[in-house]
């Protein structure tokens, strides 16, 4: 898959959409200045490549709910990204 493609731009939105899923509550905590910082810096370096996987399936996951559901019935509270 080449980086340019349309699959891997409209990808990348998913991809940030699960990460900002997962960070949730390290992000609902903060302030506007204080959310951007945390955005620019999220706590990822301990990360595995099993961690960096499961996102990837999250995204994965999040698009097809997404186009499965029609848009005026659509709820980011319907998806759930918890993986206790």
């Amino acid at each position: 898959m080449n980086s340019g493609t349309p699959f891997s731009s409209a990808f990348h939105l998913f991809v940030c959409a699960a990460s900002a899923l997962l960070s949730k509550s390290l992000l609902l905590e903060k302030d506007f200045q204080g959310l951007m910082l945390k955005l620019q810096n999220l706590p990822t370096f301990h990360w595995s490549e099993n961690e960096v996987k499961l996102l990837v399936a999250d995204a994965y996951h999040l698009k097809y709910a997404i186009l499965a559901q029609p848009s005026q019935k659509f709820s980011y509270r319907s998806i759930n990204m918890n993986r206790q």
